[in-house]
């Protein structure tokens, strides 16, 4: 079987640009897994994802790598946090001390991936189920404003993965997590029942 490295080809071509990671990350999942299974994409990617993702990727010790790892091991949020120039005098420890209290605010644990990236901005990337929240890198000031919307998301994709029964989202997280949907074209979560 033919074992593919996690983000050796990715970083080469899609990381640098921002742009696509998911795309990427599934398009090198679907090429590694298609010669083993005939399961349909929906399958590969998202219902059987960090399964797939174990049998027929292997990982780097990149923290891009290391993040997606962590968020496939429960329900978890993994954290790749690229350090840039524009960093300053601010200590990447301390930072991700923050990230991780903030989650654990709402009941998440979560692991900070820290690497040095002096060629582009500091910048972080999410993963939740061995898959990237956010469509692109986001900076870590940035980053804080998007906490409550990633954490009742991804309580919401654990319910969907079946990996929990309920997401028991906080009243800060609906209100998140409506807004984001609403943003996005869907409706409100419906009210609370009593």
């Amino acid at each position: 079987m033919t074992r593919w490295l996690l983000f050796g080809v990715c970083c080469s071509f899609a990381c640098p640009a921002y742009a696509g990671i998911q795309a990427a990350l599934d398009g090198q999942l679907v090429e590694a897994a298609r010669p083993h299974t005939d399961m349909p994409e929906q399958e590969i990617l998202f219902d059987r994802r960090c399964e797939m993702i174990e049998k027929y990727l292997e990982y780097d010790d990149s923290a891009m790598s290391r993040a997606m790892q962590y968020s496939c091991q429960g329900m978890q949020i993994g954290i790749a946090f690229f350090v840039g120039a524009d960093l300053g005098g601010y200590p990447p420890e301390r930072i991700r001390q923050v990230y991780i209290e903030r989650f654990g605010h709402f009941g998440l644990p979560t692991e900070v991936f820290i690497e040095e990236e002096p060629e582009h901005g500091t910048n972080m990337v999410f993963f939740i189920k061995g898959e990237c929240f956010l469509p692109e890198r986001i900076g870590p000031v940035k980053a804080l404003d998007q906490i409550t919307t990633i954490s009742a998301n991804a309580k919401m994709m654990f319910v969907e993965a079946g990996w929990t029964k309920e997401a028991s989202l906080s009243d800060e997280e609906r209100e998140a997590l409506s807004n984001w949907m609403e943003a996005r074209g869907g409706q409100r979560l419906p009210p609370r029942s009593q």
